[in-house]
């Protein structure tokens, strides 16, 4: 499914519960932990143990069936509102995953990570150097940084994407979670970065491609319009999501409605 680092701390966790290790030791990252180990227990208690901000982004206009969407999805999503650009909600990680499985007008869901102000690059790399990225990123992972800027200061997206990756890549590497050299890096992972009057917003994509793309269909055909538009017609139309209905009115022809006229001539 999604490349989520995924999911950050979740895919941790499980693989520190699901692997096979000697007693009191575990594995994270290729790394032999104590069971105590201090950065699992920060994983657990700022990632997976707690409630987070995200955002569902969807194409226009299609905010509100998508918060309709959200609020039947799980009883553990609170405060959704819609904004622009898509829906704000406050849920815990398994609301992440139903939402990025079941929301069928979601184009992607990015879950927000933190929030600083800055408005030189001295204060940027000071604060994305100081952003806990341990927690949230793999080994051998080099993010892609996706940055949009606005009424800011620092207005240079490429600048500002090249000096977050390296802030990124020297807070890892304190935690030797960085890429051995020599090797492929991988770049699944995308960090979202808004910058806005200053105020920069890191978000972390937990869902992949595009989710009309999700990949759980054993069959695919070319389609006249995206299956996350197609969705948003049958709820404007209050259609059930079922087999197809051949209850549809059908369209009178010309020549039906035009009696002794060609097809194609006008009818007037």
């Amino acid at each position: 499914m999604s490349p989520f680092s995924f999911m950050i701390g979740v895919r941790n966790y499980q693989e520190i519960k699901e692997h096979s290790s000697p007693p009191g030791v575990i594995f994270i990252r290729g790394i032999a932990l104590t069971r105590d180990a201090p950065l699992i227990k920060r994983i657990k208690r700022h990632v997976t143990g707690r409630t987070r901000d995200f955002f569902v982004a969807t194409a226009p206009g299609l905010e509100p069936l998508c918060l309709e969407e959200l609020k039947g999805l799980s009883a553990t999503v609170s405060d959704a509102a819609v904004v622009p650009g898509g829906v704000e909600f406050k849920g815990r990680m398994q609301t992440c995953y139903l939402a990025n499985l079941h929301l069928r007008t979601a184009s992607r869901v990015l879950m927000r990570i933190g929030t600083f102000k800055a408005s030189n690059f001295r204060q940027h790399e000071s604060k994305m150097t100081g952003f806990p990225w341990e927690l949230y990123l793999h080994r051998n992972e080099t993010p892609e940084v996706k940055v949009s800027t606005r009424h800011s200061r620092l207005y240079h997206g490429t600048a500002i994407e090249e000096r977050s990756k390296d802030c990124i890549e020297k807070r890892l590497s304190r935690y030797g979670l960085q890429p051995p050299e020599g090797s492929v890096k991988s770049c699944n992972q995308q960090v979202y970065i808004r910058v806005k009057e200053d105020r920069f917003t890191l978000s972390l994509d937990s869902s992949g491609d595009i989710l009309h793309k999700r990949g759980i269909k054993k069959t695919r055909a070319v389609a006249p319009i995206r299956e996350t538009i197609a969705a948003a017609v049958h709820a404007w139309c209050r259609i059930t999501p079922g087999p197809a209905s051949n209850d549809f009115p059908r369209r009178q022809s010309r020549q039906e409605s035009s009696p002794g006229k060609g097809p194609g001539r006008y009818s007037g």
